[in-house]
């Protein structure tokens, strides 16, 4: 299973690189806090980050040598997460099985996401929420190439009418609180989790 960690948003409404961002507390940023995540339960990790972004990811993780940093493919830059998708299934070409986490996720806990895994085509939901970026899905960049000719850039859509996946509710907790503030941050630090 290949993890793909999705590292590439503009982040405007953060103000800052979330990939970067160290939560308060935390000795790793967001970035490697969704790789060790993903390592758990995945061979080989890609993260697709952005051009402001991806040199210092690429030398944070330099050293491991089961991640590999991506920039976006020239002919899908800068269209969203599909774009950080067609980056990976560019590399692999075949048919494969993904696992993807979105940095904007750093509560998530390895548990939860181990469960998005052992289901196959699925991305996580809570009561009243989708989650299209913590999925677990297979597909080929054929497969994938083929989708985004018909110029439709939403992953939401790609997952269920592409992969197939159906959803896989949780409980409404804190770790499913996608972080676009930085005070919603602060404020999901000093909430239990439920």
């Amino acid at each position: 299973m290949i993890g793909l960690v999705l590292a590439g948003g503009q982040s405007k409404r953060f103000g800052q690189d979330k990939a970067c961002y160290y939560q308060p507390g935390k000795t790793v940023n967001n970035a490697a806090l969704a790789v060790s995540k993903l390592t758990m339960l995945c061979d080989v990790i890609f993260i697709a980050a952005n051009s402001q972004n991806q040199a210092v990811l690429a030398r944070q993780f330099q050293d491991q040598h089961t991640v590999t940093v991506l920039s976006d493919q020239p002919a899908y830059a800068a269209q969203g997460p599909l774009s950080g998708l067609y980056a990976a299934a560019f590399c692999c070409q075949r048919a494969s099985e993904y696992l993807l986490l979105a940095v904007d996720y750093p509560n998530l806990r390895p548990s939860t996401l181990a469960q998005v895994a052992s289901q196959p085509n699925c991305y996580a939901a809570t009561p009243g929420a989708a989650h299209y970026t913590i999925a677990h899905f297979t597909i080929s960049f054929q497969q994938l190439r083929d989708y985004l000719l018909l110029a439709d850039n939403r992953l939401g859509q790609f997952l269920k009418t592409a992969c197939g996946c159906r959803p896989v509710t949780f409980p409404a907790t804190a770790e499913f609180q996608n972080l676009n503030y930085p005070e919603e941050n602060r404020n999901a630090n000093q909430r239990p989790n439920e």
